[in-house]
């Protein structure tokens, strides 16, 4: 082990590209939780929760992926456009295993699905492109 090597938060850390998707993948998904369970609790506590619970779900969706994009692009600046991108996608195939998993029970159509889930990873994007642009924002 070298002495001169500093320890710590002070060095510069190199990650990987897959290491910074699933970091960005785990801490998006765990917030997302959390919303959703706060944004629950906030819709069932009105008069009529099924006029309230579509909304604030979208709402946290689109929240979680930018956040998502942006946790990735802070680990890796440098391809923070690719990190963030490589987020959404990956979050999106977690949402289509539980779309697939729930094929035929509702009624959402495929056109509408493909296009919010475009929605979510140009957001995942720009995210990750976030970081670049703003370098002292910290998250």
């Amino acid at each position: 082990m070298d002495a001169s090597l500093p320890l710590g938060r002070n060095k510069k850390q190199n990650h990987s590209l897959m290491s910074c998707v699933l970091h960005g993948m785990l801490r998006a998904l765990l917030l997302m939780l959390l919303l959703l369970l706060g944004a629950a609790m906030f819709a069932f506590r009105s008069e009529d929760p099924s006029t309230r619970i579509l909304p604030l779900s979208y709402a946290v969706a689109l929240l979680t992926f930018l956040m998502g994009g942006l946790f990735a692009g802070k680990r890796r600046a440098r391809q923070g456009l690719l990190c963030g991108a490589l987020t959404g996608v990956g979050m999106l195939l977690v949402f289509l295993v539980g779309y697939l998993a729930l094929l035929g029970e509702g009624d959402a159509d495929l056109g509408h699905l493909l296009l919010s889930y475009l929605l979510l990873l140009a957001l995942s994007l720009i995210g990750g492109a976030l970081k670049k642009m703003m370098p002292k924002f910290k998250v």
